[in-house]
């Protein structure tokens, strides 16, 4: 039970359990041992019947030393206590206890080492000037004032308090060395205990981490990093990325720079790089931040890198919705807002001059308002199938289809206009069976249709075509109309792009059409394209999975 409570009072007193610098335990070892080994002087000097002056020493030396003990436990001040220490202790001992005679020499060459093994690299050379200094100033004192120097009454007592001195000095040195090994030691294990713990967590991180040294060299790379470089360890080791063997090597160099200003400014940084491999892309964010040394100076960076290639094209889709939906809103706010202007002029011209226009005049402005309703009610239609089918909320219900059959369903109501522009229509699709949503199919061909009978000139031809292999069935509408600038092609898609051309007979059309049958196509799992030639005419062609019946 007492070895407990000596060991308890031990380990609280230099403060094993409290986060300390080595440098600052090592004084507080020096500190408790000089407390130790001064009251054991002075039970030695009361029993050998010394000088009640050389008893008072080592009795003074104690006190300072609790104080300072108490202010370096509980108080941040180690400096200015080694200076005091350095200080009154030499000067004390060395004046009042035999001066050069005396056994002092010892005492302040052990608070010399103490002292040098404790302050910074920086201070060292301060320390041994300051030691140097106070030894020839006390010198000096000595030799001018010799007096001042309390002497040996006899050589019997100067021997005895040199054999004193010198088993206290070898007992503190000794306790010091072994304290401080131990110390040396437990940090030693903390720190191969701290290695081993991050080594372990970054090689099981999917985040790639690396360190680098002041001339950007790598000193460690993880599982995840030597993957992403697609190199082995002892070929990154060593080397800087402008070093290394890599296809995108000059992607990753522009990191040099960030890590160069790291170093500079002793600030993390953070940054993304788009790395390009192959046909992939990999977006990464990096982390940098600088590793300190005692000094402060940063002596390594360490850089954490993760892959955001998915919370990135999240990120992009994210964007083009926003966009779509400004588009969306943008066409609301104009395409409807037009046709409405002269529904509302029209039908203000009629509700104030009913009587004075004769049937023809209001025939004629009947029929403009009668097509500009129509026109807006097939815009309406047309935003509420784009909005349900980019939302996908519309509902996709795939079945066998006669392809033919759907095929004249779709042209009856266009015959009208078709028979008005003189344009024939053939197909070659008549034993086609396809698997596909019957309605979005329909939207799909009403729209490239109406869309091939707009742009096609009078007297023109329009032919329906298809091709099969095992995986798709291609459809294609060709029109020998206008044909499609390139400018306007590249964009055709696109809802940030969305265009609306007159016809060649001036019809009037929404510009979501194609939008429509790219959502539909994609929804089936294929794919819509188009070639055109001016004045030559135009193919819309899409792909749908093709499944054939058993």
């Amino acid at each position: 039970m007492f070895i407990k409570k000596i060991t308890f009072f031990f380990r609280y007193a230099l403060a094993e359990d409290e986060p300390f610098s080595l440098k600052r335990r090592l004084l507080l070892s020096s500190l408790l041992m000089g407390i130790i080994l001064c009251v054991i002087d002075i039970l030695v000097n009361h029993f050998l019947l010394t000088s009640v002056l050389a008893q008072v020493i080592p009795l003074f030396i104690a006190i300072f030393a609790v104080l300072l003990f108490y202010y370096v436990r509980f108080k941040p001040i180690e400096k200015l206590s080694i200076s005091i220490a350095v200080f009154i202790t030499i000067t004390v001992v060395w004046l009042f206890k035999g001066g050069i005679n005396g056994s002092n020499n010892l005492i302040s060459l052990v608070i010399l080492l103490v002292a040098m093994a404790l302050v910074s690299d920086k201070s060292k050379i301060y320390v041994l000037i300051f030691y140097i200094s106070i030894n020839f100033f006390i010198s000096f004192i000595q030799l001018r004032y010799p007096e001042m120097s309390t002497t040996f009454s006899s050589e019997r007592k100067r021997i005895i308090d040199y054999l004193i001195t010198l088993v206290l000095c070898s007992g503190l040195l000794f306790f010091i060395i072994k304290i401080l090994e131990k110390d040396y030691s437990r940090e030693r294990l903390r720190a191969e205990e701290s290695e081993r713990n991050f080594k372990s967590l970054s090689e099981n991180s999917l985040d790639q981490i690396s360190r680098f040294d002041r001339q950007l060299r790598h000193l460690y790379i993880n599982r995840a990093g030597t993957e992403l470089l697609g190199l082995s360890l002892d070929k990154i080791l060593g080397k800087t990325y402008s070093e290394l063997e890599i296809a995108n090597r000059a992607q990753y160099m522009d990191l040099e720079d960030i890590l160069e200003t790291v170093f500079t400014l002793g600030t993390p940084i953070s940054t993304q790089v788009l790395i390009e491999k192959d046909t992939s892309k990999t977006y990464l964010d990096f982390r940098i931040f600088p590793e300190f040394d005692e000094h402060s100076n940063v002596k390594s960076v360490l850089c954490v890198s993760r892959d955001i290639s998915a919370l990135k094209q999240t990120e992009i889709a994210l964007s083009k919705t926003i966009a779509d939906k400004d588009r969306f809103i943008s066409i609301l706010a104009h395409d409807i807002k037009n046709p409405f202007n002269s529904i509302l002029g029209f039908s203000d011209l009629l509700s104030n001059n009913f009587r004075e226009y004769n049937i023809e005049k209001t025939g004629k402005m009947l029929k403009i308002i009668n097509q500009t309703a129509i026109f807006t009610n097939d815009l309406l239609d047309e935003i509420l199938v784009w909005g349900r089918a980019h939302s996908g909320s519309l509902p996709y219900k795939p079945q066998y289809i006669k392809f033919q059959d759907l095929i004249s369903k779709v042209i009856e109501p266009l015959s009208a206009n078709i028979k008005s522009k003189n344009i024939s229509i053939t197909s070659n699709t008549e034993t086609l069976i396809v698997f596909a949503d019957k309605n979005m199919l329909k939207t799909i061909m009403r729209n490239l249709i109406t869309n091939a009978v707009k742009f096609t000139n009078i007297g023109g031809q329009i032919i329906i075509s298809a091709k099969q292999n095992n995986d798709f069935v291609t459809i294609t509408v060709s029109d020998n109309g206008v044909g499609i600038d390139k400018t306007i092609l590249e964009n055709l898609f696109t809802i940030s792009k969305v265009q609306s051309t007159p016809g060649t007979s001036n019809e009037q059309g929404t510009g979501l059409g194609l939008l429509i049958c790219n959502e539909f196509v994609q929804r089936h799992g294929g794919k819509i394209w188009v070639e055109s030639q001016i004045n030559k005419g135009s193919d819309f062609s899409f792909s749908l999975p093709n499944k054939l019946m058993i």
